[in-house]
């Protein structure tokens, strides 16, 4: 009999750890709150070899303790094409691409704020360039 009561013990602490280190492991990670990210450009067109200026503004979603940081990466549909970090200025928090290398042609071109410890990533909407000549 106390070979058993002990046998039953010992199976008892062992599971109890082992649920409780599964329990800790599962579940949604924190979720972070949001942000929002708005592409500027420059201009709507330009020629080739001229500098475009790409300005993305981020801001939590809603009002809150934490500020933006971090960096800012710009993609020409799903290519990067740079990535600038977040600076704070008088017009809000924003990240500065200048780039004269767009081929001629269209050009989506969308901003991914990368996301910080205490705030997550968001991704602007298109904005639209075309560049004339060669």
């Amino acid at each position: 009999m106390r070979a058993t009561a002990r046998v039953l013990a010992a199976a008892t602490a062992i599971f109890a750890i082992s649920v409780s280190v599964r329990s800790a492991g599962q579940g949604p990670p924190p979720q972070l709150p949001g942000t929002a990210t708005v592409l500027l450009l420059s201009a709507e067109r330009s020629s080739a070899g001229t500098a475009v200026t790409l300005t993305a503004r981020v801001a939590p979603a809603n009002p809150g303790p934490f500020t933006p940081s971090g960096t800012v990466e710009f993609f020409d549909v799903q290519t990067s094409v740079g990535i600038a970090t977040l600076e704070t200025s008088p017009n809000g928090i924003s990240a500065v691409l200048t780039m004269a290398t767009l081929g001629a042609g269209p050009h989506i071109l969308t901003a991914k704020y990368l996301g910080d410890a205490n705030l997550a990533p968001s991704t602007s909407g298109p904005a639209m360039h075309l560049v004339s000549g060669q």
